[in-house]
């Protein structure tokens, strides 16, 4: 198991490379304006999403993903989507409801610092209910630390995906379930 773990970090260490260049580039354009065309005179070139990190996601989190759904519990199963859920709802709500300051523009130009605390708000409160209520022997500070880690997941894979997107120049990833990872 040492093996997959080391790979599973090196995609993740990869992945991190790959957003924080991202981030840089696109806050050096300032701030990955409408008009910024990658390529043209004074815009720097965006980092792209390889076809080899392509190929490393398909073999990597792909399979990492169905191991959840295979060998996870239903309740593992429904903590993990429903806490997904509940910070990329959470963060939605927050987020227009009060606006504020934007966390990184360059990557994702909607994402406010409110956003991001109702997101880990509404993951939190899901987790702790959830783990409460399923019958789990767990203390509630477990329940929240789970929450924690849960919602930064979730929040680095949304800037993940937006950088990635950017760097595809795509607008969307998908619509099998709309509002979530769209």
């Amino acid at each position: 198991h040492w093996g997959l773990g080391a790979w599973v970090a090196a995609f993740w260490v990869a992945n991190l490379v790959f957003l924080l260049e991202h981030g840089r580039v696109a806050d050096a354009a300032g701030h990955a304006r409408a008009s910024d065309t990658p390529g043209q005179p004074g815009s720097p070139a965006r980092p792209g999403y390889g076809a080899t990190a392509v190929l490393m996601a398909g073999l990597l989190y792909l399979p990492g993903a169905l191991q959840v759904l295979l060998h996870g519990t239903a309740f593992e199963i429904v903590l993990v989507l429903a806490a997904t859920f509940a910070s990329d709802t959470g963060a939605y709500y927050s987020g227009n409801w009060l606006g504020g300051p934007k966390i990184w523009p360059g990557v994702s130009p909607k994402k406010t610092w409110a956003g991001s605390l109702g997101g880990l708000l509404a993951c939190l409160s899901v987790t702790l209910i959830l783990g409460l209520t399923w019958g789990r022997e767990m203390s509630w500070l477990v329940w929240l630390a789970v929450g924690l880690a849960l919602n930064i997941g979730a929040q680095f894979g949304d800037f993940f995906e937006s950088a990635i997107k950017r760097s595809l120049e795509v607008k969307d990833s998908g619509t099998l379930l709309p509002g979530h990872g769209g």
